[in-house]
């Protein structure tokens, strides 16, 4: 149902598989990419989720000037970590798979079923595709016996760090340019030999 318009209505059927969460070993929803996260009490509001407004961001868009990733994920048998607390490592990786930034979080063993938000600056990257990708391990990082992983891909687009690499690499070929061939690969006293000759 359209929320803006009552009028419009539509419908479709489709089958879904859904993930089984009754095992015994710490688990983990999809991340939902949100545009904003609030504390909030309205349980009425279609947003509404565990405490929390998750307003969507649907197209996993982020731009300039807000370059930061916002996630909502749902963790399942915590309290059944051997440890007090444990881990989650968030890592953003390319599209060849190389990690290109990384952060990790430490959190207490609680409830069986906790709300996971993190947010994530990258205002470092260049725009691209990329994923999020959200490890939590069971326990310490060292000695987590298992770990469970959730992974959403993302496009960034930031102009200014594009700019910025762009103006770095037209300086690098210019010094590049300006560096005879011939001399390039020789050794500091070498180099003044040929100086000497050349006086």
């Amino acid at each position: 149902r359209d929320m803006a318009s009552g009028g419009a209505v539509d419908s479709q059927s489709f089958t879904m598989k859904v993930r089984a969460f009754n095992g015994v070993a710490i688990q983990a929803s999809d991340i939902q990419i949100a545009t904003d996260l609030e504390p909030s009490e309205a349980a009425d509001n279609p947003f509404y989720k565990n405490g929390f407004l998750v307003r969507p961001n649907i197209s996993t868009l982020i731009a300039a000037p807000f370059l930061v990733i916002n996630s909502y994920m749902e963790l399942y048998h915590v309290d059944r970590v051997p440890t007090s607390e444990f881990f989650i490592r968030y890592s953003i990786a390319d599209t060849a798979g190389r990690r290109v930034k990384q952060e990790e979080v430490k959190r207490q063993r609680a409830a069986s079923s906790i709300v996971e938000l993190h947010t994530i600056v990258v205002d470092e990257l260049p725009s691209g595709e990329y994923y999020l990708v959200a490890t939590v391990f069971n326990g310490y990082i060292s000695s987590a016996t298992d770990s469970v992983q959730a992974v959403i891909p993302i496009t960034i687009r930031n102009p200014d760090k594009d700019f910025a690499i762009t103006q770095q690499q037209g300086s690098v070929l210019l010094q590049a340019d300006l560096l005879d061939p011939i001399f390039a690969g020789l050794k500091e006293s070498e180099l003044e030999t040929e100086f000497e000759k050349a006086k």
